[in-house]
């Protein structure tokens, strides 16, 4: 059985913050912080330094003047509802122009940009997004909230979570409650203290159904907010039956509670 480690920094697409803000707090966003998770999906010739010197602009702005930099034998560009049609220009300006037209729409179509092969991250986009981390004490788009209570046990495994920037409370993230955050690294946590070795094999296969569906949605909650997920079990049995019904969670055994 392999349990992975809960520490890589997951670039997504998209900026997020919680859906219930303390009332009359506004709620804190990175203009250039979501420039730079969004270009990091992309292939760029110049190691990212474009992106990186223009990140404060809106993103069309960004793509239009970074454009030149975009590794294109790497992306291929669809344009099946005709959004970015272009009149007249020369035949060797118009792909270019449909691309930054394409990139630059708030959302994109599925199919409408396709990378060929894999992305590693601009050095410069990395090492700016790894910079960003360090100078805020916190992650902007996480609140820490009560614990529910009513599970003692639960709060303390959740509270000793290696690193947790909020003990002693929940993290409210894209309206869902988790149960603890590894701010630096961006890892939300969800915590199982289950007695799974002392269950009977049918509340063993119960447990088993209803968990998956509710870490499967946590994990995508947390990925759209640009988090890993990790989940905490007492028993490596319970880690390893989780992991059979889905090998992409991440799981780790909590010897501190």
């Amino acid at each position: 059985m392999r349990f992975r480690s809960c520490i890589a920094l997951l670039l997504l697409l998209s900026a997020c913050a919680t859906t219930e803000p303390r009332p009359g707090e506004p709620v804190a966003r990175s203009p250039s912080m979501a420039n730079l998770q969004r270009a990091a999906a992309l292939p760029w010739r110049d190691e990212g330094r474009c992106v990186v010197q223009e990140a404060s602009h809106p993103w069309p702005v960004l793509v239009e003047r970074c454009f030149h930099t975009l590794d294109t034998r790497k992306v291929r560009f669809h344009d099946p509802e005709r959004r970015c049609t272009v009149a007249s220009a020369g035949a060797v300006a118009v792909p270019a122009m449909v691309g930054i037209c394409l990139l630059s729409q708030p959302y994109i179509l599925v199919g409408a940009v396709v990378i060929i092969g894999a992305v590693v991250v601009a050095v410069a986009i990395h090492e700016e997004l790894e910079a960003y981390e360090l100078r805020r004490p916190y992650s902007e788009d996480a609140e820490p909230v009560p614990h529910l209570g009513g599970d003692a046990l639960h709060n303390q495994c959740a509270d000793r979570v290696p690193l947790n920037g909020f003990p002693g409370s929940d993290v409210l993230v894209n309206g869902k409650r988790f149960d603890a955050l590894q701010p630096r690294a961006r890892v939300l946590w969800e915590v199982k203290t289950d007695n799974f070795d002392t269950y009977s094999p049918d509340l063993r296969d119960i447990v088993l159904r209803k968990q998956i569906a509710e870490l499967q949605r946590e994990a995508r909650l947390a990925r759209e907010c640009g988090y890993h997920f990790s989940i905490g079990v007492r028993s490596a049995s319970h880690g390893a039956a989780l992991e059979r019904l889905d090998p992409t969670l991440e799981i780790v055994v909590m010897d501190w509670c």
